[in-house]
C-alpha cells in the first residue's frame, strides 16, 4: 500500500504527460491502489493510449473501462497510419464507448469495437437555459454587429481561412466588427493586416470566464468555426443557444439529424 498522498502527487504528475512506461506503471499502481469498479479516460490520443498501457500491466485485473472520444480522436487520427493501430488496440481493450456524434459510433465499429455504445451526447453536458439567458444581449440577433471568428489555427484549426473568407466580403461588412477569439500568433498578425486592408474593426478577445465568453456570443450576429476536422463542437452550440447564427465546417458533425443525438 501507499500513502493516498502520493496518489495525488502520482495523478498530477499524470494529467497533460505523455504517454510512456513512467506514467503508465503510475497508473497502474493508481489503479491496483484503488480498484476502482469504472475507469473512465477522457479522449484518446493521450489519456486512452496511457490506459491501455496500464491495462497491459494489470491484464485481468482492470476495471470496467468507459472510453470518450473527444473531437478528432477518430474521426481524424484512425486515418494517420501512425495512430489507427492504437485507436484499434484501445477500442478493443475498453468496454464501454462515447461520444458526440452518430458518425463516430459507425466509425468505432468499422475500427473493432464490440462493446456498449453509451447515449450520442455532448461532451462538455448541457447549458443552463434560463440562467445563460441572462447574459444574451437583448437587442435581436439581426441588429447586432459583432462577428466572432474562433482563431484556432493547428493541426485542425482553420481561422485564417474564415478571416480570408471575411475580407473577400469586407465592402458588406461596414459597421461591423470581428471579434477573435483563442487566437493564435499568426491569427493576431493576419487581424491586423486585415484591419488595415479593409478598415473593419478588429478585436482580438483575451482569454476570458465562461460566462464572459458566453456574453460575447449574446452580442455576435455571426459566429464562425472552421477545421478540418472536430465533432460536435461546444462552440457551435454555445453560439446557437446566445443567439449567433452559426458557420461550422462540415468536418463536425453539427449537420446531424437532431433525432440521431
Amino acid at each position: 500500500t501507499i500513502p493516498f498522498f502520493w496518489m495525488d502527487f502520482l495523478i498530477s504528475r499524470m494529467k497533460g504527460i505523455e504517454t510512456n512506461d513512467w506514467a503508465a506503471k503510475a497508473l497502474a499502481l493508481v489503479i491496483r491502489r484503488l480498484r476502482p469498479d469504472i475507469l473512465h479516460s477522457l479522449e484518446i490520443q493521450h489519456a486512452g493510449y496511457l490506459t491501455l498501457e496500464a491495462k497491459k500491466i494489470l491484464r485481468a485485473k482492470f476495471p470496467a473501462w468507459v472510453a470518450t472520444n473527444w473531437g478528432s480522436d477518430i474521426y481524424l487520427f484512425a486515418r494517420l497510419a501512425e495512430h489507427k493501430p492504437k485507436i484499434q488496440a484501445v477500442l478493443a481493450g475498453c468496454d464501454y464507448y462515447s461520444c458526440e456524434c452518430q458518425r463516430d459510433i459507425g466509425l468505432a465499429r468499422n475500427l473493432g469495437f464490440k462493446g456498449k455504445i453509451l447515449p450520442v451526447f455532448p461532451n462538455a453536458g448541457g447549458l443552463e437555459l434560463r440562467k445563460i439567458s441572462m447574459l444574451r444581449s437583448s437587442a435581436p440577433p439581426a441588429s447586432r454587429r459583432m462577428i466572432l471568428l474562433k482563431g484556432y489555427q493547428h493541426w485542425a484549426g482553420r481561422a485564417l481561412v474564415g478571416l480570408q473568407a471575411l475580407r473577400m466580403c469586407a465592402e458588406v461588412l461596414d459597421g461591423y466588427e470581428v471579434g477573435i477569439y483563442a487566437a493564435f500568433p499568426e491569427v493576431r498578425i493576419a487581424a491586423e493586416l486585415f484591419q488595415q486592408d479593409t478598415n473593419v474593426p478588429v478585436r482580438i478577445i483575451p482569454a476570458v470566464s465562461h460566462e464572459e465568453m458566453l456574453r460575447y456570443y449574446g452580442r455576435a450576429r455571426i459566429y464562425i468555426g472552421l477545421s478540418i476536422s472536430d465533432a460536435i463542437s461546444t462552440s457551435l452550440l454555445e453560439a446557437m443557444v446566445m443567439g449567433a447564427f452559426p458557420i461550422q465546417s462540415c468536418t463536425a458533425c453539427s449537420a446531424e439529424p437532431s433525432g440521431s443525438r
